[in-house]
C-alpha cells in the first residue's frame, strides 16, 4: 500500500455519475500531475477526498492507516479554486484566521509575501492573493496538499516562486491539478489523466495526452 491510497472512490452528482470507482496512489515526498478536460471530474475528486462530499464512497489511507471523512482535515491541506482570505480583512488578519501566529510568520518569511501583510485582500490582485493562500495552505504542513488550479490567471512571477517552493519543499506529498499543463509538468514527475469517471497513467506524455482528448494532435491549432 502506497504512502497516500485512495480506493474505490465514486460519487453520483444530481443524477450524474462523475467518479467511478477510481484508485489513486501516491508515494511519500512525491508531486503527481492529475490533468483532465473540463468536467472531468478533478475537483470533485478533491473534495471527496477531503471528505466534503458526504454521499461519496471509497476509502482513503494514510501512511498504511485508513483515515475516515472527518478526520482527513487532519492529514490533507487542501487549495481550492475559490479562495478563503476574507476580502474585506487585512492579509494579515486573514492568516491569523487561518493559521494562526504561525502563518503570519509563514508569510514574513517570504519577501514578496510579508510586502502584502498589511495590504487589505480585496485590494490585492489575483496573482497576489493566490500566493498567499498558497504559502498558508503549504504552511499547515499536512502529510498530503490537494492543489486545484494554483497556476490558474497569474502572472509569471509568481508561477515561478510557486514552481521554486515546491521544488523546496522536502515533506509531504502533493496532487496538482492545472490547465496549466507545462506548469504542472515543470513540477511533477508523474502525470495522470483524469477521464470518464477513472484515472490512468500517462505514459507517454503527448500522445497519451492527445488520445484522451485533452491535447490536439500534433499540427492543429491549441
Amino acid at each position: 500500500m502506497g504512502f497516500f491510497t485512495a480506493d474505490s472512490v465514486a460519487v453520483t452528482l444530481r443524477g450524474t455519475r462523475i467518479l467511478t470507482g477510481l484508485y489513486l496512489s501516491v508515494a511519500e515526498g512525491e508531486r503527481v500531475g492529475l490533468l483532465g478536460v473540463n468536467g472531468s471530474g478533478k475537483t470533485t475528486l478533491f473534495r471527496c477526498l477531503t471528505g466534503e462530499i458526504r454521499d461519496a464512497t471509497g476509502v482513503v489511507h494514510i501512511r498504511g492507516r485508513y483515515v475516515a471523512p472527518a478526520h482527513r482535515w487532519k492529514h490533507i491541506a487542501y487549495l481550492n479554486q475559490i479562495g478563503f482570505l476574507p476580502r474585506d480583512r487585512s492579509v494579515r488578519k486573514g492568516a491569523s484566521l487561518f493559521a494562526g501566529a504561525a502563518g503570519i510568520r509563514a508569510l514574513r518569511e517570504d519577501e514578496r509575501a510579508a510586502s502584502l501583510l498589511h495590504r487589505r485582500v480585496g485590494a490585492l490582485s489575483g496573482g497576489e492573493r493566490r500566493y498567499v493562500e498558497f504559502l498558508l495552505v503549504l504552511q499547515l504542513d499536512r502529510d498530503v496538499t490537494l492543489l486545484d488550479e494554483p497556476f490558474a490567471q497569474i502572472e509569471p512571477l509568481y508561477v515561478e516562486r510557486m514552481h521554486a517552493v515546491l521544488r523546496n519543499r522536502r515533506r509531504g506529498s502533493f496532487v496538482i491539478t492545472d490547465h496549466n499543463h507545462v506548469d504542472v509538468r515543470k513540477v511533477c514527475a508523474r502525470l495522470l489523466i483524469l477521464r470518464d469517471g477513472r484515472i490512468g497513467e500517462v505514459a507517454d506524455r503527448e500522445s497519451d495526452l492527445v488520445a484522451a482528448h485533452y491535447l490536439p494532435p500534433r499540427g492543429n491549432s491549441h
